[in-house]
């Protein structure tokens, strides 16, 4: 019978042994996992509550790589895996789309157990800093609404930009902190399970959600550099419940 109260995982791996290998794996630290290919992800994404996916790319890599869209607009964590032939270039495609993790083989059992967990109790400490004392507010900035039980960000007309969990991750510690200044330390904490990450991918982060932020018409400019440690949210923010 199974634990409804336990960690529900999607294991989309097409090679049958890594992927044999994967769910005994997580079975054995008591987490719930159901296999599924490319072609049943977005049935599961509509049917299912899921806490996390594993998405293989060793095959189809671009077409993997174009299904993180769809899983990250439904507010799914991602560990991406691959075979050790994977490419730095790879990694680093994954993690800017917006995966929470990146592993090649040999995967161990206990190492990938421990980042499912690590990134899960991130994202409940992410969000329980944020929802404290309000539960499914949110905060309005600059003609911008981040609506935090839904995680979805408006404009004042009512578009919706979409945010990669990391985005939405880096704008939410921000916003949590206005008017202090973040170190790049801090927000890769705050977006990133491991501290492996590319020192630079903050940066980038940041540009990329800048531009989201400032794409509309009469948007200003929402999140500041501090030249040599890190970045800020200086503008009014006010926080609703």
């Amino acid at each position: 019978m199974a634990d409804h109260g336990a960690i529900r995982i999607l294991n989309v791996i097409d090679d049958h042994a890594t992927r044999t290998h994967v769910t005994h794996a997580l079975e054995h630290y008591n987490m719930c996992v159901t296999s599924s290919d490319r072609k049943g992800l977005a049935h599961h994404l509509r049917q299912n509550r899921l806490d996390l996916i594993i998405l293989d790319i060793r095959q189809g890599r671009g077409e993997k790589l174009d299904l993180l869209p769809e899983i990250l607009s439904a507010s799914v964590p991602v560990i991406i895996t691959d075979d050790h032939r994977c490419e730095a270039s790879d990694r680093v495609t994954a993690l800017e789309l917006g995966a929470d993790d990146y592993m090649s083989e040999p995967i161990g059992a206990r190492e990938l157990a421990a980042r499912v967990r690590a990134i899960l109790r991130r994202r409940g400490r992410t969000r329980a800093a944020a929802v404290r004392g309000f539960d499914g507010g949110g905060f309005r900035f600059a003609g911008l609404t981040l609506a935090v039980r839904t995680r979805h960000l408006t404009r004042s007309d009512g578009t919706r930009i979409f945010l990669t969990n990391r985005e939405y991750a880096l704008l939410l510690a921000l916003l949590c902190r206005a008017g202090r200044t973040l170190t790049r330390e801090y927000l890769l904490s705050a977006t990133r399970p491991h501290q492996d990450a590319i020192d630079r991918s903050v940066d980038v982060m940041v540009l990329r959600l800048r531009r989201k932020l400032e794409a509309g018409p009469g948007a200003q400019r929402n999140i500041e550099t501090k030249r040599g440690i890190g970045y800020v949210i200086e503008i009014a923010v006010e926080r609703f419940e």
